[in-house]
């Protein structure tokens, strides 16, 4: 009889390690497909983020030439400027 009772109680235990067997595989399958979807909303959100940053690069260098080339015709009028002052100044 307690022959029995170990052969019931090892059958019992396969089978729980069965379930446990499944459940885990689940758990790894869930696991692999709520990482595959994280790993393509930080791609999508790298993309996003790359195309910002690309297009305030644009606009800087745009506000940049601008400021350039008011800095250049500033100094130009001011070299004209001071021209005309040393020009009056010898007459």
């Amino acid at each position: 009889m307690d022959r029995q009772k170990y052969a019931e109680t090892i059958q019992k235990l396969d089978e729980a390690l069965n379930i446990l067997e499944e459940q885990v595989d689940q758990q790894r399958k869930q696991n692999d497909k709520l990482m595959a979807a994280e790993i393509k909303s930080r791609k999508q959100h790298e993309a996003f983020t790359l195309e910002k940053v690309e297009d305030l690069q644009e606009k800087l260098s745009l506000g940049i030439t601008t400021l350039q080339q008011a800095i250049g015709g500033v100094t130009t009028q001011f070299e004209k400027e001071i021209k005309q002052v040393h020009f009056l100044a010898l007459m």
